[in-house]
């Protein structure tokens, strides 16, 4: 290919690349800009809480949030505090826009892998409309998954072709993307078997070529896996369950990808359908093996590879099949080039694709705007749980401890995921806090929204809090109640009411 015809092709690239752009972000402004008017939900307000945190004591920028370091999303966070400052759209507004920018690093990595140009922005448009990508576009607390999703389709689109070579800029490119991915989710640990993936599919290089290519990034996985360890035992996680029940959920999610099974996120059940979706899978990767579509090896990766690290985790919430369901689309993808080139571009083949694509996104478009009615009802809830402590927001002084207690038992979350109009979804309940909804440390750091001031958890209060006053709030149904401002021995309360068996945290506004 000549100087000139080069020049003409990436022309014709970027003109492919800014209208794919262009097209997916009119996409998500027109199916999700109602996401935009939702409260914060659940573990969003934790998240912003250590945000604000870490805007003050910058080491609280590569902490913890209860034992899951992904920094990446505080990072994230921080950026939105100084732009949005407490206004939940613009935390929303900032995942409608990582979850479009996904979308289009999914239409690029499709090109990387060789589909053509029409089928990469179809299979990216299929993502971004999808139920089973859309939960971390809702939820602010698990933007984590979209940024790891991001990482691992960069590395997709820097990684060199066969007839590329590595030059400095993509050497940093992809440590770059590596490093943001171990920032991400722990779940980048499978990055150096992506790379593997990447040496010989894309790449083409040997398999031993490849081996020794990855060889660097797993020293730095087994290193971060054991600092990890130490850290964050195994023992504290007790989410995992170590029977092979969890297996399951490997046949159902791709019996879900393959619209033969409803997802269940809890049961996993193991059907014959989900043997026919694992069959489904083998034989488009056989069919791809043997027309030499070699780029399979990155797909199948990307569909497996996450699933691994929480393979013993007993559900499957949607926020799990999001980055999998990129790399089922690009399966499918491969193998459908292959069959398009070998009907000799037949118009029936073209229309029935065409067909099929249309009711699988207008099936999604439909979906994820149920799902979207769900989130109202929980933002609803919150919302309501964010107005009563502003009710009470005099109580809040600095310095002055507060017994949060819990006296209603409602389970309004619970009552609204037991009748989705969307996806089943995952509920997930503090049964500490008011309604069980959100740590109310987090809660009343929000409500107060004071930048040079933070509340926080004591939980070390039946030693701090012996003969020091106070006020005990108790949350009943529909309201918070002063019951005691003047409270002289806040541990001791705590630890008579504690002792009648209800449920409290003890927190305190403190300067930054």
């Amino acid at each position: 290919m000549g100087e000139t015809e080069m020049k003409a092709a990436r022309a014709g690239e970027l003109r492919w690349f800014l209208v794919s752009g262009l097209v997916i972000a009119a996409t998500v402004t027109a199916l999700y800009h109602p996401a935009v008017g939702l409260e914060l939900m659940g573990d969003s307000y934790q998240w912003v809480q250590h945000a604000h945190e870490a805007t003050h004591r910058p080491l609280r920028l590569f902490a913890d949030v209860d034992t899951f370091l992904r920094p990446a999303s505080t990072w994230t966070l921080v950026i939105d505090r100084l732009i949005w400052r407490w206004n939940p759209s613009g935390f929303h507004a900032t995942n409608l826009v990582l979850h479009g920018a996904v979308a289009i690093l999914l239409a690029a990595a499709a090109r990387r892998l060789g589909l053509g140009r029409w089928v990469s922005l179809l299979v990216a448009l299929i993502w971004v409309t999808s139920p089973f990508t859309d939960e971390p576009a809702f939820v602010v607390a698990y933007r984590f998954q979209t940024l790891l999703a991001a990482a691992w389709l960069a590395l997709i689109v820097i990684w060199p072709r066969p007839d590329e070579s590595w030059g400095k800029a993509r050497v940093a490119g992809v440590i770059g993307a590596t490093v943001f991915a171990a920032a991400a989710k722990e779940s980048w640990v499978m990055i150096p078997v992506l790379v593997v993936a990447l040496e010989i599919g894309q790449h083409r290089r040997s398999f031993g070529r490849a081996l020794r290519t990855a060889v660097p990034f797993a020293v730095a996985a087994a290193l971060y896996t054991g600092i990890y360890f130490v850290l964050f035992p195994p023992g504290g996680k007790s989410y995992y369950l170590w029977t092979l029940e969890p297996l399951a959920k490997v046949p159902h999610q791709l019996a879900v990808f393959f619209h033969l099974e409803q997802l269940v996120p809890l049961e996993m059940p193991f059907t014959w359908l989900g043997v026919v979706a694992l069959g489904l899978v083998g034989g488009l990767v056989t069919a791809c093996w043997r027309g030499r579509r070699w780029p399979a090896l990155v797909a199948i990766a990307v569909l497996i590879l996450p699933v691994l690290p929480t393979l013993m985790v007993p559900y499957l919430p949607q926020r799990y099949t999001a980055l999998p369901y990129a790399g089922f689309l690009l399966l499918i993808g491969l193998w459908f080039s292959q069959q398009d080139e070998r009907l000799g571009r037949l118009l029936a083949v073209r229309l029935g694709a065409v067909a099929v694509v249309a009711v699988v996104v207008v099936a999604g478009w439909l979906t994820v705007r149920a799902d979207l009615t769900d989130y109202r009802r929980i933002s609803a809830v919150h919302e309501r749980l964010v107005n009563e402590a502003r009710e009470v927001l005099w109580v809040v002084a600095p310095g002055v401890p507060i017994v949060v207690v819990r006296v209603e038992q409602e389970l309004s979350l619970l009552d609204i995921l037991r009748s989705p109009q969307g996806l089943a979804k995952l509920p997930f309940t503090r049964p500490d806090d008011p309604y069980g909804l959100v740590d109310a440390s987090a809660l009343f750091d929000w409500v107060l929204a004071e930048e040079r001031v933070l509340v926080e958890e004591m939980t070390d209060w039946p030693s701090t809090g012996v003969g020091k006053p106070g006020a005990v709030l108790l949350h009943r149904d529909g309201r918070f109640d002063v019951v005691e401002i003047t409270e002289p021995d806040v541990a001791g309360e705590a630890e008579r009411i504690r002792r009648r068996g209800l449920r409290l945290r003890v927190i305190a506004a403190e300067p930054l």
